[in-house]
């Protein structure tokens, strides 16, 4: 009984090392994707209405997969709740269908930055389904040794600009 309770204790250590291992491997591509997914995905039920809260929300929401200058600009010029605020006030529900990064670029500074297109598909109450195509460009820095959102940025003027075309 002794051996069994040293063996699966064993075993589940080498799992959970091999699983840590496996993270710290995270390349820019998974980052990038992970983010497009946060950004372009609303579970929120009520919008936060107070400054402390909003802030709150986003640094949760989109973690550690950005650098803390790029959430302070996306908050600032209202990009980071722009998923939240424009399925509310339009009343439609977005589903990501896929995601693409295309155009891989690395720079000097050892920036990687890939072109996006997010296909979602947009449910109106009042109209069908249609699919939206959102395209930008991300660009990733490694920051204290992992990949993060250095800088989002974003061909379409407004996601509810989106919805009504």
């Amino acid at each position: 009984m002794g051996k069994k309770k040293i063996t699966i204790s064993a075993l589940v250590a080498s799992m959970l090392i091999a699983y840590l291992i496996f993270l710290s491997f995270t390349n820019e591509k998974q980052v990038a994707t992970q983010f497009l997914e946060v950004h372009y995905t609303s579970n929120l039920a009520q919008i936060p209405i107070e400054p402390e809260e909003r802030m709150e929300y986003i640094s949760q929401k989109y973690g550690d997969l950005i650098t803390e200058k790029e959430l302070l600009r996306l908050t600032a010029n209202r990009v980071a709740m722009e998923t939240e605020i424009d399925t509310a006030k339009t009343g439609v529900t977005m589903t990501i269908k896929s995601i693409e990064l295309q155009n891989q670029t690395k720079t000097k500074y050892g920036e990687t930055i890939y072109d996006f297109k997010v296909i979602a598909t947009i449910e109106a109450p009042t109209s069908q389904e249609k699919t939206a195509e959102l395209n930008g460009e991300i660009t990733l820095k490694k920051e204290s040794g992992k990949w993060k959102v250095y800088r989002f940025t974003k061909t379409y003027d407004s996601l509810e600009s989106v919805f009504q075309n």
